[in-house]
């Protein structure tokens, strides 16, 4: 598969969504242009491959559930048109790398339902973020003002991870308020942290499950 890829220089989009590949990914990809890239919904079992963050022309990740493990890498922040990352439902571990929080293109973001640790810092320079999806992980520490001072956030899951202290004042002053642009979901762990303007409320597990109320 990686011959074909150097034979197709001016691949920009590769949907392999749904299938019941295994293994790892192939190399090649840094060698095409490749503006989209989707291939959840498989059975990828590597890390993912650094010859992905070789592809500078990249806008859409896509490789949610599968069974990627490891953490990644800190040349993402080579990505810089990335607007769409997403490897919810896999078994990643690791922390957010600095790098990430660079990519001031990004829109979508999704790292649910994976084993991710450590704090998500307050240095997002994209100001376009529109659907965060944290959910389900081990991120700690406080939650970060910056999700406020974006201009189009429209979802925030923040549920199932061990954040502390309140939702920030400029995250809550966007939700429900009057403004076109306005937060229609913000979730989280009421139990754990005060959030006095989350649209839905997720108590800790009682038993081998949780209630939402």
């Amino acid at each position: 598969m990686s011959t074909l890829f150097s034979s197709l220089p001016e691949l920009t989009s590769l949907v392999l969504t749904g299938n019941e590949f295994t293994g790892s990914i192939p190399p090649g990809f840094g060698s095409v242009s490749l503006i989209d890239l989707e291939l959840g919904s498989n059975n990828f079992n590597s890390t993912i491959p650094e010859d992905l963050f070789n592809s500078p022309t990249l806008k859409r990740l896509l490789l949610s559930e599968n069974d990627f493990t490891g953490s990644i890498s800190s040349n993402i922040g080579k990505l810089t048109k990335l607007t769409n990352f997403n490897v919810s439902y896999n078994t990643m571990t690791g922390s957010i790398p600095r790098e990430f929080y660079t990519i001031d293109s990004l829109a979508k973001i999704g790292f649910s339902n994976n084993s991710f640790t450590g704090p998500i810092l307050n240095e997002f320079t994209s100001v376009k973020l529109r659907d965060v999806d944290l959910q389900y992980n081990d991120f700690t520490g406080t939650i970060p003002s910056l999700f406020g001072s974006s201009e189009r956030l429209n979802s925030l899951l923040l549920q199932g991870n061990s954040f502390t202290g309140s939702v920030p004042d400029e995250i809550c002053a966007k939700v429900g308020s009057n403004m076109i642009l306005q937060i229609q979901v913000l979730t989280a762990d009421c139990d754990e942290i005060n959030c006095t303007c989350c649209t839905t409320c997720y108590p800790l597990p009682i038993g081998n499950g949780s209630t939402i109320v």
